[in-house]
């Protein structure tokens, strides 16, 4: 191999390492972490009367996806760094910095947008076999609790045993992977900055009809 063709990764780049006793263990404890203190924002959440409904203006839905996503965010960005120290994975740690940190970006907005669109959609189908049902305390704790610990659960699991990049930020990753996750993340903020400047308050009065005419 010349000095100018690329450092080709070994083979064991291709595969995904299988789950070992110490990533199961390091799972179930970022589970427990999220569980505890989705649990805690739900315990709180519910006494004071925000949440108790599925779905709506304030309802559990939005505050157990906000949790969701926080906690898939956070466990798969330590789950993905985690992996670098993986018996069998070192070759993740030849990878240049900067691409293994847009990688890691990469992979926390794709777990993170993931928690909370699943969230969301359990919580829909939830609203509709039980309609107009409010949430007590417990309930709140327990729903939060559950979605959040799953949520971090899945994500450290999934995050440590990914191989993400693609040929011009790391080898061996859909490319399709990494431009939807980024794609994702400029929708999110044009979003927001729209929302931020009224801009969809502008489009809903605009459509009114004026009552006089």
């Amino acid at each position: 191999m010349t000095a100018a063709e690329p450092a080709r990764l070994p083979a064991e780049a291709d595969r995904a390492p299988a789950p070992s006793l110490r990533v199961e263990a390091e799972a179930l404890l970022a589970a427990a972490i999220a569980a505890v203190l989705g649990g805690v924002v739900g315990l709180i959440i519910g006494p004071l009367g925000v949440g108790v409904r599925l779905w709506g203006d304030a309802s559990i839905a939005g505050w157990a996806a906000a949790g969701a996503g926080l906690a898939a965010a956070v466990s798969s960005a330590l789950g993905y760094w985690r992996a670098r120290t993986t018996d069998g994975q070192e070759w993740r740690r030849r990878i240049a910095s900067w691409r293994y940190v847009v990688s890691t970006a990469s992979v926390v907005i794709a777990h993170g947008a993931l928690a909370m669109i699943g969230t969301v959609a359990l919580f829909a189908v939830l609203s509709r076999a039980f309609i107009d049902v409010e949430l007590t305390a417990f309930w709140t704790t327990v729903l939060a609790a559950t979605a959040t610990g799953l949520s971090g659960w899945l994500s450290y699991l999934s995050a440590s045993r990914m191989i993400v990049g693609g040929p011009w930020i790391v080898r061996r990753t859909p490319r399709a992977y990494f431009l939807a996750s980024w794609a994702f993340l400029a929708g999110l903020v044009i979003w927001i900055a729209l929302s931020a400047t009224g801009y969809f308050g502008l489009m809903v009065v605009a459509d009114q009809t004026d009552p006089r005419s």
